[in-house]
């Protein structure tokens, strides 16, 4: 009888365990968790290497939340803005402007936490002759080290 209730125990106690949820959270494609912030990176091409795109086009990349400018990305280098830790929660907006040439661009927008080096990508196109023209590309929802990034 003693071994009938080690045994039924036994069984009670590995089933318990075997039920028991262990999984992780799934983190959508859109999303990053990161408690160091969020850094956007833009880089373009016109066809050639990274010194003739920056010689080619000049593209500036800005941070908003509402109305008022947190922070822009502006020179003749690739560009970087980021969304810091401390920054309350709430809407971001991730501008692009085509601020001069006369070449047809490729570029993209790389997204990654503070302490990763993985990243969301995102790619866009302006004509040769978009030069002036912003295009309101990225809206990010800050709550709390959740980063979500909604394409617009």
């Amino acid at each position: 009888m003693k071994i009938l209730k080690l045994t039924f125990l036994s069984c009670l106690i590995i089933a318990v365990f075997a039920c028991s949820s262990t999984e992780e959270e799934t983190i959508p494609d859109n999303v990053i968790i990161d408690s160091e912030g969020l850094i956007i990176d833009l880089e373009w091409s016109t066809g050639g290497s990274a010194t003739q795109a920056t010689t080619d086009a000049d593209l500036d990349l800005f941070l908003t939340n509402g109305t008022k400018d947190l922070k822009s990305s502006v020179g003749s280098s690739f560009e970087q803005v980021d969304i810091e830790d401390i920054y309350s929660d709430g809407s971001y907006t991730i501008t692009v402007e085509y601020y001069r040439g006369s070449k047809a661009v490729d570029y993209t927008l790389y997204l990654r936490g503070g302490s990763s080096s993985e990243s969301i990508k995102y790619t866009g196109t302006f004509r040769s002759d978009d030069a002036g023209l912003s295009v309101t590309y990225l809206e990010i929802a800050k709550v709390g080290d959740r980063y979500t990034i909604i394409d617009l």
